[in-house]
């Protein structure tokens, strides 16, 4: 089964979450993309197709804690 974001063109996914959990659905921490100030660990990418991308990933606003 494709992921959704794969069949809609999306190139990979990342997102910060339990890293005992999310390594079942193939993804992993990657030492080339990182978010600051969020620890490494709880940072885990999957990549669809091409290249792992590197430098600093921003999620939308609407990711954003607040409050």
């Amino acid at each position: 089964m494709k992921w959704t974001t794969a069949r809609l063109g999306s190139k990979g996914c990342a997102l910060v979450g339990n890293p005992a959990y999310y390594p079942r659905f193939s993804f992993a921490n990657t030492p080339d993309i990182f978010v600051p100030g969020v620890p490494p660990e709880v940072f885990v990418a999957i990549l669809f197709d091409g290249p792992m991308p590197k430098g600093e990933v921003k999620f939308d606003e609407a990711f954003e804690a607040k409050g």
